[in-house]
């Protein structure tokens, strides 16, 4: 029996759901499989600092007490939650981390769907899959960036969503996660922007969804956007550390900001410091966004794209340092236009020169297979460990689960210690509290107004907690300080530790960046300046009243 046109259409479309969610799911089981292999991979400085600081919400400590920081407590907050479920561990971090990138990319699929179709959100979705677990953009860590990533495109997805429905619910539920994008890292604030441009338009157009009204989705999402802020702000108050989170987070951290040194050169230093992985979707995007705007009908999708390729490129600028992992707010839109680019070619060739109208798809997988062989030894064949000098050098991430191994056998739960330097998954690993708040050491070598104050501030918590350990970490890349660690860093960590510590270990890394060594009797005659010598252990030297009172 013949099949009716209205039939063949539904199985065509059924058939192309299916396909695309098989897809779908082949990449997701990459990407866990990389991901799971790499799991035990030693935590890098922010994710030291976040599992931190995730760590003392879990145990009722708010955010600004133990912990200066001038991130806004998102991040650590959704650290806490994964925790929870995976455990306080690398490999408990890297397993949450998996869901935050898996449900990330699933987003990109959905809205790859939507703006063009099967075909977009399949290629977006590999596409944003190989770039955010890139060692270029240092990808096996999970940076804030990903969680900013992850709560805009769900408010961006639940935005157009409610343009249909035009329930208020929606609308509110897109501005509160656009918000916590904000939480997550200050750069979310250009994607609750573009939410709020996005939201003019709709109502502009009068396409708000049926019986909704310009005002009432205004209020709603405006509300939405509001309430974790005010939440945020009443929870602090109510802990006592609203001014010092808010000197850190606001007013320090516009002294953190580089100068403007003009547009044409922060242009040039975009495109400098963009990640290799990320060369040919950009060029991609630029190809999609032209092929949209070609087409009249896609005008509307254009709109979209364009604008939130601009707001994704601002949302790396802030600050200009424009490190590898910044440019993970980026990826989203490049792959969608990537995928935008494969399904506008691919229906361009299917109605002109059918035969050919795979090459699209041919093409992007050639870019995907090459883009995976040649970090093949990353991703498949590296351990953790390796992975980690690979990527970070001689930075003592694998050495701090030693240092911390042994503060837990020697120390009590409810002992302290002091880091100088900015090394916070210390702390995490050890279960110990700070002794101060300054978990990471660039403010006090920077050249900003409150510099001179934090030394002494620090030296003050230091010496007032009297804290079991103090660890010197005597390596440029923990303060962030050039020339070299003799002319600026020896003078204030012997400046930071006071009289009544003792050298009770050393830690040196041998000038082939492979070998380390401890040595935890060191003798009282051991060089502190050896330029080998990356970490020093100090134990405070504890009086004869103390010993009679243990």
């Amino acid at each position: 029996m013949p099949r009716s046109p209205a039939l063949k259409n539904l199985l065509s479309c059924n058939t192309g759901r299916v396909w695309s969610w098989v897809v779908l799911c082949c990449i997701l089981l990459f990407v866990a499989v990389v991901r799971f292999r790499l799991c035990e991979m030693p935590l890098e400085r922010d994710e030291g600092e976040y599992a931190y600081g995730g760590q003392l919400l879990l145990q009722g400590v708010p955010p600004g007490k133990l912990a200066y920081t001038i991130k806004l407590p998102g991040t650590p907050a959704a650290y806490a939650i994964l925790m929870l479920f995976f455990g306080q561990s690398c490999a408990g971090v890297h397993t949450g981390f998996l869901v935050v990138n898996c449900t990330t990319i699933v987003l990109t699929f959905l809205l790859g769907r939507i703006l063009a179709g099967a075909i977009a959100g399949c290629v977006a979705a590999a596409a944003y899959a190989i770039m955010s677990t890139s060692g270029d953009v240092l990808g096996t860590a999970a940076h804030a960036t990903h969680f900013v990533v992850l709560t805009a495109l769900g408010g961006l997805l639940i935005l157009l969503q409610a343009s249909k429905t035009g329930k208020w619910p929606a609308y509110f539920a897109s501005g509160f996660l656009l918000s916590i994008s904000v939480l997550m890292k200050h750069n979310g604030l250009f994607f609750v922007a573009f939410g709020a441009v996005c939201l003019g338009w709709l109502g502009y157009s009068k396409t708000l969804g049926p019986n909704m009204t310009f005002l009432n989705a205004g209020l709603a999402f405006v509300s939405g956007a509001v309430a974790p802020f005010l939440l945020v702000l009443l929870l602090l108050w109510l802990a006592g550390t609203f001014e010092n989170c808010w000197f850190w987070s606001v007013t320090y951290a516009r002294a953190y900001a580089k100068s403007n040194p003009g547009t044409m050169i922060v242009r040039r230093m975009f495109m400098q410091r963009m990640p290799q992985v990320m060369t040919i979707p950009f060029y991609a995007a630029l190809l999609g966004l032209l092929a949209m705007w070609l087409r009249r009908s896609s005008w509307r999708v254009a709109l979209f794209a364009t604008g939130f390729f601009l707001v994704s490129g601002l949302a790396v600028v802030p600050g200009l340092h424009f490190r590898p992992h910044y440019f993970v707010l980026l990826a989203p839109a490049l792959a969608l236009l990537t995928g935008t680019l494969a399904q506008n070619t691919t229906d361009f060739l299917r109605i002109r020169l059918k035969l050919i109208s795979p090459i699209p798809i041919l093409i992007f997988s050639l870019f995907f297979v090459q883009g995976v062989a040649r970090e093949r030894n990353l991703l498949f064949q590296m351990t953790p460990l390796e992975a980690s000098r690979s990527l970070y050098g001689n930075q003592p991430f694998p050495e701090a689960i030693v240092l911390a191994d042994y503060i837990r056998a020697h120390s009590s739960p409810a002992s302290s210690l002091a880091v100088l330097g900015s090394e916070p998954e210390i702390y995490f690993y050890s279960h110990r509290h700070s002794a101060t708040g300054f978990i990471y050491t660039y403010p006090l070598m920077e050249h900003q107004p409150f510099a001179q104050e934090m030394r002494q501030q620090m030296a003050h918590e230091i010496e007032m907690a009297q804290p079991q350990f103090i660890i010197q970490v005597r390596t440029w890349t923990s303060w962030l300080s050039r020339p070299g660690p003799a002319t600026r860093i020896d003078p204030i960590c012997l400046s930071l530790t006071p009289n009544n510590y003792k050298l009770i270990g050393t830690c040196d890394v041998l000038s082939d960046e492979s070998s380390v060594v401890w040595n935890w009797q060191p003798g009282p005659s051991a060089d502190v300046t050896d330029a080998s010598r990356q970490l020093l252990v100090f134990e405070r030297i504890t009086s004869v009243t103390e010993k009679t009172q243990h």
